[in-house]
């Protein structure tokens, strides 16, 4: 990688270093495909290297944001990570300085992948897979438990980045609202969240809440167990799984019979896999993913019900986030 000299005065935004466009693009080799991990709601991440460390570049592209401020948006993920002690999202390193360029932020983050390309993986196990999902939970938990609540409206699998050891990281924020963020730049009805995970209860009446980000979560929680996620390249609608997921669950059954666990048949197989985690987890994200919000537990609900399955008590060293937001949420 070529040095990239800087010719400009060091500038900070909220206390974190900007840096010019060009350098940013160089740590990504020029934004090659080989460096490139996939694309999220707003643009591009791509794998970095700054000769010292493996980092993750996000990269707003100024095509998809059409008429949204991307600007505004880095600025409030700035301004977020800045003001507000969270453990669940990475530590960002600096951040682009060239309104006339893309918008980008440099993470302090090594990814192994998005989990939304691990969740159809034979090598993702039962264990991991339930480490990564109350690690999200916990995190999604923090941004509620809040003074002033967030609600982050676009959780999916593709923004979590998972590390080789499946610790899972929020990485997009472009949707978020509440707590000390300025008053949104759009309305609801131009941009509603990431395909498949958006709550139909919010596009009907225009309702946001932090019941908003728990149905996303229920989505998240059914691709997890069962395997499937949406394809925008395969599936038209991006609802199949939420769909599916009611059909079965909800379909005749001899009298006397519990409903059915929806868990991958491959997962069942799992040594860590036992059968009464797998309706426990079942019934939770049905439950997460009912059309009226009064009728979704609280993230803090979800959490106690994740613990309590067999897998976590059995293996909580490997299952919890970190220390850190273990004390955080103790706290709240």
């Amino acid at each position: 990688m070529d040095k990239v000299e800087e010719t400009f005065p060091l500038r900070y935004y909220f206390g974190f270093r900007a840096l010019d466009y060009n350098k940013i693009r160089a740590y990504t080799d020029n934004l090659s495909k080989e460096r490139m991990i996939s694309k999220f709601q707003f643009g591009t991440m791509f794998r970095g290297w700054n000769g010292k460390q493996e980092l993750t570049v996000k990269i707003w592209n100024n095509d998809v944001l059409d008429h949204m401020d991307g600007h505004g948006m880095m600025m409030d993920e700035l301004f977020l990570f800045n003001k507000v002690d969270l453990k669940g999202i990475p530590k960002i390193i600096g951040c682009s300085d060239d309104t006339n360029n893309p918008c980008a932020i440099i993470y302090d983050l090594s990814v192994m992948d998005t989990l939304h390309n691990l969740i159809p993986s034979g090598n993702f196990c039962w264990r991991d897979r339930i480490k990564v999902a109350l690690g999200i939970a916990l995190a999604i938990k923090s941004f509620h438990l809040l003074k002033w609540p967030f609600t982050i409206r676009n959780v999916s699998a593709t923004h979590i980045m998972c590390e080789k050891d499946f610790t899972p990281w929020l990485c997009d924020f472009g949707l978020i609202n509440g707590g000390l963020i300025n008053p949104v730049r759009y309305k609801y009805d131009e941009q509603t969240g990431y395909p498949g995970y958006v709550d139909p209860y919010f596009i009907d009446t225009g309702s946001c809440s932090e019941k908003t980000d728990v149905y996303a979560y229920g989505v998240l929680l059914l691709s997890l167990i069962t395997k499937r996620v949406f394809n925008d390249e395969k599936d038209e609608d991006p609802d199949f799984l939420r769909k599916w997921a009611e059909k079965e669950f909800n379909g005749k059954r001899k009298p006397g019979t519990r409903r059915p666990t929806l868990v991958d048949l491959s997962l069942k197989l799992d040594v860590h896999f036992d059968p009464k985690d797998g309706h426990r987890i079942t019934l939770m994200a049905m439950q997460c993913i009912k059309y009226d919000p009064d009728g979704r537990p609280e993230m803090d609900e979800v959490v106690r019900t994740l613990r309590g399955l067999y897998v976590v008590e059995n293996h909580i060293n490997e299952c919890v986030l970190n220390e850190a937001l273990e004390r955080h949420l103790s706290k709240a």
